[in-house]
């Protein structure tokens, strides 16, 4: 009798044993799904963000930078492209219509005859252009200062202004990476234009005369119609030069590199 409640027993407890390990086992595997699931979902999540952001930014060559309101004075990697852009189209516009207009006139000038302010309002509304941004974008206040404003510019290539570099290497020196439509080509063009264009309006101010009057002078030339007529014939030789390069060796401009996408 004694021997077989005892197995009795044992046998209770046995099933006990095995209803437990099969509860522990369905929990586990219950949890494994679980997890699976929630994995597979984070990874869906993932592949669709990374497909909409090369959906959005196909064929647009663009590394992710930071963006800041057109209103908003600051330095950044694109604001820099997109003002030196607007400073190479503004520097080709004010020189032909240097050479267009009957007294030659320059920038400012310019203005004045498009808008009919006087020179006195027309150079402190510049003024007031160029106090702004410098103001607003060195401020404290401004995003050129935020974080991670600042490690954007980081993954520029090292190079001027922000490095010094060896002054015999001129690709490094000034910026550029050979012949071509490259993005450091671009930049290089437009700090160009910006500082040229700075410098035709305080030479203006100074002398009354355009950037080609300006450049006449310095050449110790005329800046009659002799040489504007000059002027005119070099750039019809040298755009045609530029595009007959582009024919023949088109491999040499193809565009920006990938590598090139830190550039903005």
């Amino acid at each position: 009798m004694d021997a077989q409640k005892r197995k009795d027993r044992e046998e209770v407890i046995r099933k006990q044993e095995e209803r437990l390990q099969q509860q522990a086992q369905q929990a586990a595997n219950n949890m494994s799904k679980a997890a699976g699931s929630t994995k597979e979902e984070l990874l869906r999540d993932v592949n669709r963000a990374i497909e909409t952001v090369e959906r959005s930014s196909a064929g647009k060559g663009y590394a992710h930078a930071v963006k800041v309101p057109v209103w908003i004075p600051a330095f950044t990697r694109r604001r820099e492209i997109f003002v030196g852009r607007i400073a190479m189209v503004g520097f080709f516009a004010t020189c032909v219509l240097e050479i267009l207009t009957a007294n030659h006139l320059g920038p400012i000038r310019q203005v004045q005859m498009w808008s009919g302010l006087d020179t006195a309002t027309a150079t402190a509304i510049l003024m007031g252009i160029v106090v702004y941004n410098v103001l607003g974008g060195l401020g404290p206040w401004s995003p050129t200062f935020a974080p991670e404003n600042l490690r954007d510019v980081a993954r520029r290539p090292t190079g001027p202004p922000s490095v010094l570099v060896n002054p015999f290497n001129l690709g490094k020196l000034l910026g550029v990476s050979g012949w071509g439509f490259t993005k450091r080509n671009e930049l290089f063009h437009a700090r160009l234009a910006m500082l040229g264009f700075a410098a035709a309006v305080v030479g203006e101010l100074k002398t009354g005369r355009g950037a080609l009057g300006q450049l006449a002078g310095y050449l110790g030339l005329m800046p009659d119609e002799t040489f504007y007529t000059a002027v005119i014939n070099g750039f019809i030789v040298f755009a045609a030069l530029m595009l007959g390069m582009s024919i023949l060796f088109p491999s040499q401009l193809q565009g920006a590199a990938a590598s090139e996408d830190d550039i903005y």
